[in-house]
């Protein structure tokens, strides 16, 4: 299964996020996640997200994330803690090279 967020993924729907998430995991298959399509997201969002790979974990189910998240997102990924979930190239590598070229941490 493939869940595939877009637009705008903060606190109004957190509880929407989750439910999805939710449902997913209830099924007992292997999803995948891609933010490809996501413009903007909060820390709920995030949040939202690392619950869910824990929920997973704990239940014995797959749970991967495409490396598609936007660049634009990566530092509130990395701030939430949760960019790992999106590592394996993409977005996430690439932000860290281009972060490094502009002396930032």
């Amino acid at each position: 299964m493939v869940i595939n967020f877009q637009g705008d993924m903060t606190v109004d729907k957190a509880g929407s996020v989750r439910d999805e998430l939710l449902a997913a995991l209830q099924q007992g298959e292997p999803v995948r996640v891609s933010c490809a399509g996501v413009q903007d997201a909060d820390m709920s969002f995030f949040l939202v997200l690392l619950a869910a790979d824990e929920s997973f974990r704990r239940e014995g189910v797959e749970l991967s994330f495409a490396p598609d998240l936007a660049k634009e997102l990566v530092p509130l990924a990395k701030a939430m803690g949760c960019h790992r979930l999106f590592e394996g190239g993409g977005a996430v590598e690439k932000a860290e090279i281009n972060l490094s070229e502009n002396g930032a941490q």
